[in-house]
């Protein structure tokens, strides 16, 4: 849907501006590098993962973030969950982890894995948390949470 492009798209500029910010670029060289970066983001994730199902989320009836989910037999993945700078540290984020997990175990997967930035610490303490353990990796880290059964 076009208004969920769009979305996504503001999603994933607020999200990692601040990455490519420290490069000095022009607003408008930083604009049309973004748009470049989502584009290639959106080309890699249908690229590989493409029985992944890309999801909307939503906070008080508003779009608040995004996840984009891999649901194998015995194994799920979260290829990507970003929430709106705005709504984060509101414990969204956990209540959909959570619920995740909750959905995986009940159709029998065995684990919930994803990949974390190394640098990103925030995050992999959030994830550690909520019973996350690293499995390895160097940029990104695999993370995988047993679940029962």
């Amino acid at each position: 849907m076009p208004a969920d492009e769009a979305f996504l798209r503001q999603l994933y500029k607020t999200t990692r501006a601040a990455e490519f910010v420290a490069a000095g670029l022009p607003a408008a060289a930083l604009e049309g590098l973004l748009d470049q970066q989502y584009r290639a983001q959106t080309v890699g994730y249908g690229m590989q993962f493409p029985d992944a199902c890309s999801l909307i989320v939503e906070h008080r009836d508003a779009p608040a973030g995004r996840l984009l989910l891999l649901c194998a037999d015995h194994r799920w993945h979260i290829v990507d969950i970003a929430l709106l700078p705005a709504v984060r540290g509101q414990g969204i984020g956990t209540d959909l982890i959570e619920a995740i997990a909750r959905a995986a175990a009940a159709r029998g997967a065995r684990e919930l894995t994803l990949a974390v930035l190394s640098g990103s610490a925030a995050a992999r303490r959030l994830y550690a948390r909520l019973g996350f353990s690293e499995t390895g990796g160097d940029v990104h880290l695999s993370m995988v949470r047993r679940l029962g059964g």
